[in-house]
């Protein structure tokens, strides 16, 4: 349970969405605490990775998920988790910073797992990225 009184201050945009996320109910996947520790520290990977605004770009989520092959689902690790909701803002920022030139059919794997993110629901409160 969530006790401000008892917690300490969180800081910066990876410990903020960590912490959200375990306000969610344990049952849905979304929630930080329900996933085992392998899962663990690849959310971690992605969400330090998409934080670092100095090395990460896009060709990393393309090779990463062109390794994956599509195995076990169409998000990051197989099924939806808080790393996709970080890597696809991140995602969304450079395109919309950089949008001349960025060639996404390059990127197939990339654009797939982008289409993937904005089926899911929740990705409507971020950015929409336009993908033709």
């Amino acid at each position: 349970m969530v006790n401000p009184f008892q917690q300490s201050i969180v800081h910066g945009e990876g410990n903020v969405a960590r912490f959200i996320s375990r306000l969610i109910p344990p049952v849905f996947p979304l929630n930080y605490d329900t996933l085992d520790w392998n899962t663990l520290s690849l959310v971690d990977g992605f969400i330090e990775q998409a934080l670092d605004s100095q090395s990460f770009n896009l060709e990393m989520v393309e090779s990463y998920l062109k390794g994956r092959n599509n195995t076990g689902g169409p998000f990051l690790l197989g099924g939806i988790s808080i790393a996709d909701f970080i890597t696809y803002s991140a995602v969304s920022k450079l395109l919309l910073k950089d949008t001349k030139s960025i060639n996404l059919s390059k990127q197939p794997h990339l654009t797939r797992w982008i289409r993937s993110c904005q089926q899911y629901g929740e990705f409507e409160l971020f950015i929409g990225i336009s993908i033709t």
